[in-house]
């Protein structure tokens, strides 16, 4: 199951592995609601055990338990004591460690340090003047208005470049954001033998299991005497390489290659042999789109595309839910988004329309909420 949030999210390259994605300074409620998320944008697993929130109050605002890890593309929430009830939006996902944050709500900063003391990221907000030095990154960003967060778009070591005031989004699972800006002015559409040494399970002959969206190499070795030998299957063939009188290559497994039973071909000058080969099934689908921005006038339709990708070997039903879209007091109801149900085919990346149908009564603002992708 994946989560798209509906708003805007830019995705470019970051500078530093490990980045301070957001920060809630002036929650809505003052007492418990102020958070910190970091995010690991590296390609491998960070052990943050003692690392620490440095601000205005302290140089160990709070502390990461030991223990901790964080995955490749994962984030990590920081928050007050009281977190859990205090919360502005109760649908936000619990913190994953909570302790007594002191952030001022003018000209102050936060940093992401690790055990050693070296400052990884940081984000100051107000006049630099009257921020300490550590606590930000070229020019701090703008002060948000309270219940707002500054939400990273980009790394470029500038926090007025890097964060923008946006919508807490402090939610489980990937995501997607999109924005509906209505307005009171009329829009124009816009442009839219031999040995396989790789066995997945226990049960007699070979099973194996694609990689989701990626190429397994498989590993082969043949006994043979002879002047060449080559393997071939899906249409592929590889020439083996000679280490004595064993012969050695690899073939690749395909994530989008059928499951069931398939045949590897072993071929020398004089005869064939074949490997009886069981592909599993793999089931993965992954959204491409990371932000859907909609546009439309009251009483008109705001229509745009969200891009899933099948990065399994069988077909995925995919389907939405979700909930009410918000500005403030003001609502548009889920039902006024329409989503298409739709059936992605293995390799596939598939447009899936998005239409909204905006109340003639919709007041102008922008509205946002989120979208949950089911897999079947």
């Amino acid at each position: 199951m994946r989560t798209l949030l509906l708003g805007m999210l830019i995705l470019l390259p970051s500078a530093h592995a490990m980045v301070i994605a957001q920060v809630l300074y002036d929650p809505a409620i003052e007492s418990g609601g102020e958070a910190v998320e970091i995010r690991n944008d590296g390609s491998t697993a960070r052990d943050l055990s003692g690392w620490v929130l440095a601000t205005e109050a302290s140089a160990a605002d709070a502390t990461i338990p030991t223990g901790t890890v964080l995955a490749a593309g994962g984030t990590y929430l920081i928050a007050d004591t009281g977190w859990s009830t205090a919360k502005d939006n109760p649908a936000w996902k619990n913190a994953d460690h909570e302790e007594t944050l002191t952030m001022a709500n003018a000209n102050s900063g936060v940093a992401l340090k690790d055990a050693t003391g070296a400052v990884i990221d940081a984000v100051g907000w107000g006049d630099a003047a009257e921020i300490k030095e550590g606590l930000f990154e070229g020019t701090p960003a703008l002060q948000v208005a309270a219940g707002k967060a500054l939400v990273r778009s980009q790394d470029t070591d500038n926090n007025i470049a890097d964060f923008d005031e946006a919508e807490p989004v402090f939610f489980a699972g990937e995501s997607v954001m999109i924005i509906v800006n209505v307005t009171n002015a009329t829009l124009n559409p816009l442009p839219l033998g031999a040995a396989l040494d790789e066995d997945d399970r226990d049960e007699p002959g070979v099973q194996l299991k694609p990689v989701a969206g990626g190429t397994r190499a498989l590993h082969l070795e043949v006994n043979y005497s002879g002047a060449s030998v080559s393997a071939s299957w899906f249409g592929k063939t590889v020439l083996l390489t000679k280490q004595t009188d064993q012969w050695q290559g690899e073939l690749p497994l395909e994530y989008w290659y059928a499951p069931g039973s398939q045949t590897i071909t072993i071929s020398t000058p004089t005869q064939n042999s074949t490997i009886l080969v069981t592909i599993l099934e793999v089931k993965a689908a992954k959204l491409e789109t990371k932000a859907v921005s909609l546009r439309a006038s009251p009483g008109s339709t705001a229509k745009g595309t969200i891009k899933v990708q099948n990065q399994g070997n069988v077909p995925v039903e995919v389907a939405w839910s979700g909930a009410d879209l918000l500005f403030g007091t003001q609502r548009i109801p889920f039902a006024n988004l329409d989503v298409a149900q739709s059936t992605v085919k293995p390799a596939e990346t598939k447009a899936i329309n998005v239409e909204l149908s905006v109340p003639v009564n919709a007041l102008p603002g922008e509205y946002r909420t989120l979208l949950q992708m089911n897999e079947d």
